[in-house]
């Protein structure tokens, strides 16, 4: 089973991402993934129209959710939209 990600492992993986296109590109993820809680699967299911203020998430047996984005994640994404 999973677990939860600690905030200095949190700070270890993004102090990885570099300026490159990949490295905001992971930033983005990793925000995202930590600050939602979305599964990995949810989170690759994601598209670009299925975002705004809030994300479209498909989850277990297609159930859909709206699911805020918080700041620091919405950064990121916004980041890694407009590279």
């Amino acid at each position: 089973a999973g677990r939860a990600v600690t905030g200095g492992e949190l700070v270890a993986l993004l102090d990885t991402c570099n300026h490159k296109p990949q490295g905001i590109r992971d930033a983005a993820i990793i925000s995202l993934l930590y600050s939602s809680g979305l599964r990995r699967t949810e989170a690759a299911g994601l598209n670009i129209g299925d975002y705004d203020t809030a994300a479209l998430v498909r989850g277990k047996r297609n159930k859909q959710r709206s699911l805020p984005i918080v700041a620091g994640a919405a950064a990121a994404l916004g980041g890694f939209l407009y590279i």
